[in-house]
C-alpha cells in the first residue's frame, strides 16, 4: 500500500464488476455505499452514516457491520490536495504519462518530491492541444490517513479525490447526450459538507473547473453569523464562477446541489436569490436498483449526504 498512488476516473466508464464499497471522510462523520454490480447495472446493498468519536478512532469498531474483505474506495478533499487544468500540446496516454512529474512541477506550489501525483487526458483541443487534470496530494497527509487503514487491516483499493467522486457520481446520474437539454453549456456541481464545499465546473459532463471552499454547512447552522457566512459564500462562488467564465466562452447556466449541508432550511431559496442560477438537488442514487430490506424511503431522504461515497464505489480497480 506505501506505494500507492492516485487512480484518477475515466469518466462515466462502466464494467463488469463485483462488490465495491465507498467511504467518504468528512468532518464529523463517515458515509458509506457499497454497491454490487451486476453487468450494467449496480445494485444498492448499503448506505450508511457513522458519526465519527470525539476521542480515539477505531475503524474496525466503526465499520464491523460491513464485510471488508473487498477493501474501500476512499476519498480525500482539503488543502492537502489540489486540481488543475490546464492545455498541452497533443500527445498518446503513455507519452502524457511520460511528460507528468515535468508538467506537474509547474502547477503545484510543493516540490514534487512532496506529492502524489496522477493526471488524466480529458479531451482533445484546436490547434493540436489537449485539456488536462492533474492532480495532487501531499505525501505526509495521504500517509497518516492510509496509517489508519493499515493499522485496521482494511485494504486500500483506490485512493481518489471527492470532487472527482462527485463528478464520476453525477455522470453516471446524468449521462450526458446531445438530447438532454439540461446539461447543455457550462454547469456546476456544488457539494455542501461539514466544513468544505466542492465546486467543479462540467462542460458536456467534462470537468473544467475545481476548487474547494472552506465554507459549508456548519457556518450555514449557525443562526448568529449564518447571514455572514451567506454574504461569504455567495462571494466566493462568484469568484469562482468570475474565473471561469473569463477564460472560457461558455457561461454557468445551472447549479446542481448535493451534500449534507445543502439540506439546510431555506439555503436553496437565498442561494437562488443572491446568485441568479437556477439550483436543483440532485439524487445520487436516481439510477440504482436498492436490494431487498434496505428502508428506500430513508435512503432518498439523506440522499445528497452520500453523493461522493457513491462516486467513490462507482469507481473500479484497473
Amino acid at each position: 500500500m506505501k506505494n500507492l498512488q492516485f487512480s484518477l476516473p475515466v469518466f462515466n466508464k462502466k464494467k463488469k464488476e463485483k462488490t465495491r464499497i465507498g467511504l467518504d471522510w468528512g468532518f464529523s462523520s463517515l458515509k458509506v455505499v457499497v454497491l454490487e454490480s451486476r453487468d450494467d447495472k449496480h445494485i444498492l446493498k448499503e448506505a450508511k452514516i457513522i458519526q465519527l468519536p470525539s476521542k480515539e478512532l477505531n475503524l474496525n469498531s466503526l465499520l464491523k457491520d460491513l464485510d471488508l474483505s473487498v477493501g474501500v474506495n476512499l476519498g480525500v478533499c482539503g488543502p492537502n490536495v489540489m486540481i488543475r487544468y490546464t492545455s498541452m500540446a497533443r500527445m498518446n496516454e503513455a507519452e502524457f504519462k511520460n511528460s507528468l512529474r515535468y508538467e506537474a512541477a509547474s502547477h503545484f506550489p510543493f516540490s514534487i518530491d512532496k506529492l502524489n501525483i496522477d493526471g488524466v487526458i480529458l479531451k482533445d483541443m484546436p490547434d493540436n492541444q489537449m485539456l488536462v487534470m492533474l492532480a495532487a496530494a501531499k505525501k505526509d497527509f495521504i500517509q497518516q490517513r492510509l496509517k489508519l487503514f493499515q493499522e485496521a487491516k482494511i485494504k486500500v483499493n483506490i485512493l481518489d479525490i471527492d470532487s472527482l467522486a462527485l463528478i464520476n457520481a453525477f455522470n453516471y446520474t446524468h449521462p450526458h447526450t446531445k438530447e438532454n437539454n439540461i446539461l447543455s453549456g457550462a454547469i456546476t456541481l456544488l457539494n455542501i459538507g461539514a466544513s468544505v464545499t466542492n465546486t467543479n465546473v462540467l462542460e458536456d459532463g467534462i470537468p473544467h473547473f475545481s476548487r474547494d471552499i472552506n465554507i459549508a454547512g456548519n457556518d450555514f447552522a449557525r443562526e448568529s453569523s449564518r447571514t455572514i457566512s451567506i454574504t461569504n459564500f455567495v462571494s466566493e462562488i462568484r469568484k469562482s464562477f468570475d474565473y471561469y467564465e473569463s477564460s472560457s466562452a461558455a457561461v454557468i447556466n445551472k447549479i446542481f446541489l448535493s451534500g449534507g449541508g445543502s439540506l439546510a432550511a431555506g439555503l436553496v431559496e437565498e442561494l437562488e436569490k443572491n446568485l441568479g442560477i437556477q439550483i436543483e438537488q440532485w439524487d445520487p442514487f436516481s439510477n440504482f436498483e436498492f436490494a431487498v430490506g434496505l428502508d428506500e424511503q430513508d435512503i432518498r431522504k439523506n440522499s445528497a449526504r452520500f453523493a461522493v461515497a457513491v462516486g467513490l464505489a462507482l469507481r473500479q480497480c484497473q
